[in-house]
């Protein structure tokens, strides 16, 4: 008798819904993350804008060495901080994944699911850890650049 196929499997109710919702709030943290950074960034952008044009048809300004540092810091810093969060949303999602398939090897229970079951476990575990380093990454990439960016506002305006 041919196996079914994984994809057909149904996983019992009430088993998978808890995990699916603890996922997309990790996926909106990571979401509204992302969504700082690329203002922080558009932000850099306003800043450079004000310091070399502070009015229209004026002779380009020179930005001081110390804010040009500033905002590259805070650049790279905000960059990092989207890329770190992009990385979460998709190892996140691939744990899901590797986590659905094992639960499914499970409740079909064919003759090596059990053991195929136990790697995806493995699996999901190494991208969850993957996801959690990252988001922790973004987190705290995003709060250097804004404080960053921040003094850089500070210091463009005295």
């Amino acid at each position: 008798m041919p196996q079914k196929s994984l994809g057909l499997v149904t996983i019992p109710e009430r088993t998978i819904e808890h995990d699916l919702t603890l996922l997309q709030r990790f996926q909106e943290f990571s979401a509204e993350l992302l969504r700082v950074a690329l203002i922080g960034i558009s932000a850099i952008g306003f800043v450079v804008a004000r310091v070399v044009f502070p009015e229209k048809g004026a002779t380009p300004a020179v930005i001081p060495p110390v804010l040009k540092w500033l905002l590259i810091a805070a650049l790279i810093a905000l960059g990092v901080s989207a890329a770190a969060a992009l990385t979460h949303r998709f190892y996140s999602a691939d744990s899901m994944s590797w986590h659905l398939q094992a639960m499914r090897r499970y409740e079909r229970n064919a003759e090596s699911d059990a053991q195929k079951a136990d790697a995806e476990f493995r699996a999901r575990y190494r991208q969850f850890k993957i996801s959690g380093k990252a988001i922790a990454c973004s987190a705290i990439a995003l709060g250097v650049g804004a404080v960053l960016l921040v003094v850089a506002i500070i210091v463009a305006l005295s």
